[in-house]
């Protein structure tokens, strides 16, 4: 969907390769799915911002319905927007025109 609106997209599966695709792909902004790192989110979002390339880049954390500590929780580290599943595509595509 986002290739089709003329988005050039980077798959990461961890921390560590996002640092490095950041080094090279200059990313307008990060979509993190809450539920696919290997360690807790909120410990992958951290190490993202302490990489200088990734440190002011906006975030948007895709995750399941959460409480409300959850979500502060996650703009404590940095997340600029929480989009909770299940989300309509557009609703990302609005929140990632507005981001970047």
């Amino acid at each position: 969907y986002l290739r089709a609106k003329g988005y050039c997209i980077r798959v990461a599966s961890d921390t560590q390769a996002v640092a490095a695709l950041s080094q090279t792909a200059q990313p307008d902004v990060i979509l993190v799915d809450s539920q696919l790192f290997e360690i807790q989110s909120l410990d992958a979002i951290r190490q993202m911002r302490l990489t200088p390339t990734l440190a002011n880049l906006p975030m948007i954390t895709l995750m399941a319905p959460a409480i409300d500590y959850e979500q502060t929780q996650y703009h404590a580290v940095g997340v600029h927007h929480i989009l909770r599943k299940p989300f309509k595509l557009k609703q990302l595509l609005d929140t990632i025109q507005k981001l970047s």
